[in-house]
């Protein structure tokens, strides 16, 4: 009986003392669940290994439409960037996909574990053809164009208002010399009644 006992606590003993080896979960994922471009553009996503190694596949469903730069990645515990460049307008998806060989460190094969990433190609944004734009930009030009003829007739106010008035000038002139004329002629007049009259009284002396 006491052996038996005995026999108990040491295997319990032993139990405890016996480091349990355990793996945390493992797998892969990626960053993005969906793209969005337009004809021409690229873009990347990445995909991380976690506690996990082995080969991974890539795909994308039309190559017309989104193309990647590989088919394949091989993660051992690290990450890779995968690069999608748009080539034509339209919808796709690319596959992400573990081949056989990839499995967690615990050894669980995780083959068939996929993911698809959505990539949306659009046509790329042309200049707004709204008419109202284009009757705002006409009312500018107008308002533009009013403003030039009112500047254009403030100049010419201006011009007229600063040119010379000859016309009066020439008149004032005029009126000054009939003036002079006819003081003048007035003087002569007076002169000649004057010498007139001396004459006359000398004569009338001699008789």
């Amino acid at each position: 009986m006491k052996k038996t006992v005995l026999g108990i606590i040491i295997l319990f003993a032993v139990t405890l003392l016996t480091p349990i080896k355990t793996f945390a979960a493992g797998g892969f994922s990626v960053s993005t669940e969906e793209i969005n471009l337009h004809p021409g553009d690229t873009a990347s996503f990445t995909v991380t290994a976690t506690n996990s190694v082995g080969k991974i596949d890539l795909l994308s469903s039309d190559a017309n439409i989104a193309s990647i730069d590989t088919d394949s990645i091989f993660l051992d515990q690290d990450s890779a960037e995968i690069t999608v460049t748009a080539t034509g307008v339209g919808s796709t998806s690319i596959s992400v996909t573990a081949t056989a060989n990839f499995a967690t460190y615990d050894e669980e094969i995780l083959e068939g574990q996929s993911y698809q990433i959505s990539v949306n190609v659009t046509e790329t944004p042309q200049p707004s053809d709204d008419p109202e734009n284009n009757e705002t930009i006409t009312d500018q030009d107008n308002q533009d164009d009013q403003n030039d003829q009112n500047n254009q007739g403030d100049s010419v106010k201006n011009t007229v208002a600063n040119t010379p008035d000859t016309g009066s000038n020439s008149q004032s002139g005029g009126g000054a010399t009939q003036i002079i004329i006819s003081s003048i002629v007035g003087v002569s007049l007076i002169t000649a009644l004057f010498v007139a009259f001396f004459l006359h009284k000398r004569a009338k002396a001699r008789q």
